[in-house]
């Protein structure tokens, strides 16, 4: 999912009050389903599309939309800590050919 600027969040939030459907947005705006899918919950979950109250301000947005751009572990395996770590050997007696 791409993380939009305020202004294009506003966009959609203004959009999704007027009634346009998410395929609409996403055909006029070109941004990806899933992206307009999940502003579009976030807008509904915060009572964003209310027509009484007014259009969020762009530091309430942005504040909303953190939590949807929280940092993913790394791909690292979880059996990493158990993995056998080669051990370098170094011989008592050192033999050399001549």
């Amino acid at each position: 999912m791409e993380k939009l600027k305020v202004q294009q969040v506003q966009e959609i939030v203004h959009r999704l009050r007027q009634g346009q459907s998410e395929r609409a947005i996403v055909r006029d705006l070109g941004y990806a389903r899933e992206t307009v899918r999940r502003y579009s919950r976030l807008a509904r979950d915060q009572g964003y599309l209310c027509e009484s109250q007014p259009l969020p301000s762009a530091a309430q947005l942005a504040e909303a939309s953190a939590p949807l751009f929280v940092v993913r572990r790394s791909n690292v395996s979880t059996v990493e800590p158990y993995r056998v770590k080669p051990v370098k050997r170094v011989s008592p007696e050192k033999t050399s050919f001549h």
